[in-house]
């Protein structure tokens, strides 16, 4: 299996379905599952009838997707509205896609359009 975040994008997609939806995971139980490297198993099994994509370990590496979540283990820590401005016990999804952000961050300069 590929040793990338391929997939990083299409697993905020869903994460995205699911808020648009009306679902809401506590922030302490995406913690736990931030800290223990399975987040993204956590929801597949948890939503798999909301996800379009199959996050089941046969065409993404789920591995390399927690991982970038395990990074921010400790990071947070009841600290999410300060570092992220997410507000409320119940937006662990929002909190996630947050998360993400961080990528783009991280890599925008870098980043150039092809302006015509």
């Amino acid at each position: 299996m590929e040793e990338s975040l391929k997939g990083l994008g299409l697993f905020a997609s869903s994460i995205i379905h699911l808020i648009s939806i009306g679902k809401q995971e506590n922030f302490n139980e995406i913690e736990e599952h931030i800290e223990n490297a399975d987040v993204v198993e956590y929801l597949y099994e948890k939503y798999r009838d909301h996800f379009y994509v199959h996050f089941d370990g046969s065409m993404y590496n789920n591995q390399q997707i927690n991982a970038y979540f395990n990074r921010y283990t400790g990071y947070l820590e009841g600290n999410e509205e300060r570092k992220f401005g997410v507000v409320g016990c119940n937006n662990g999804l929002l909190v996630l896609l947050a998360m993400l952000t961080d990528i783009i961050t991280e890599n925008e300069v870098n980043w150039h359009m092809d302006i015509q």
